[in-house]
């Protein structure tokens, strides 16, 4: 599935102004130069292991190669033990930075520091920490887990998660749970009929459970949005109508596919 609208999903940036270290780092990471920007941050967090701002561009670091991978995964390490226990975001952080390197153990990585914090995050009922949770354990490769962290958050505080149905049908098609996660996105469209991501969601579920006709009529219903009533939901890419012309492009040329499927069936 595309990288949806979820908190999840989205490309993080450090909160409040830069200082010089984050602005340099961020700068490396816009040219690519993802080894130099490992440098910066991996300096400044010598001096402030916890500093949110650098962890949050350390995160984003593509890292290749044991060594390189290594000396961010100490960093997380080290903030992990001086901040309060299961600390949500430094936890998705760190899920967030295993996910971008090519290591074969990553996963391994990921959920020796996950489950440091599990007992602290799944017996509390902050639903914030437990959604930063549920998207750590996704990340992580443990998606039965944050199924279940997904379905407490959405008891605990449906209206204020709503993104959470996206994300709970993400796990649920990991899964190979389809039913399921259909059920999820269209409970999601029910709340918010303008989110084109969840469209196409929905219809690549559709798409893997051999359905062409429920494809199909996803792809009509997204094609009869208005444009106008796109609301700040989806607003969470730096380009949204960049987003939607894509997926646009995509509904036309699944669309297309289907109808000589359907006319090669007569």
């Amino acid at each position: 599935l595309r990288e949806g609208m979820s908190m999840g999903n989205v490309r993080r940036k450090p909160q409040g102004e830069y200082s010089p270290a984050a602005r340099e780092a961020q700068r490396l990471i816009d040219e690519g130069q993802h080894g130099k920007a490992l440098d910066v941050c991996v300096r400044a967090l010598r001096k402030n292991p916890t500093d949110r701002q650098m962890l949050t561009l350390l995160s984003a670091v593509c890292v290749r190669g044991k060594a390189a991978f290594e000396r961010g995964a100490r960093c997380f390490r080290r903030a992990m033990r001086l901040a309060p226990p299961g600390d949500p975001l430094i936890v998705s952080l760190f899920a967030t930075f295993a996910s971008n390197s090519d290591r074969r153990d990553r996963k391994r990585l990921t959920e020796e520091i996950l489950s440091s914090a599990q007992d602290e995050s799944t017996a509390c009922q902050d639903p914030l920490s437990l959604f930063f949770e549920a998207m750590a354990r996704g990340q992580a490769g443990d998606h039965w887990m944050a199924v279940r962290l997904y379905k407490k958050v959405l008891s605990i505080a449906e209206k204020s998660f709503k993104p959470a149905w996206v994300n709970l049908g993400q796990e649920y098609f990991a899964l190979g749970e389809l039913e399921k996660a259909g059920d999820a996105f269209q409970t999601y469209l029910e709340l918010d009929p303008y989110d084109p991501n969840t469209y196409e969601h929905l219809a690549k579920v559709y798409r893997k459970m051999g359905n062409a006709e429920k494809e199909r009529e996803v792809w009509k219903r997204f094609l009869a949005l208005d444009v106008r009533n796109l609301r700040k939901a989806i607003c969470t890419t730096e380009n949204p109508m960049e987003v939607y012309r894509e997926i646009l492009a995509e509904c036309r040329r699944r669309l297309r596919a289907l109808g000589r499927k359907g006319k090669g069936e007569k």
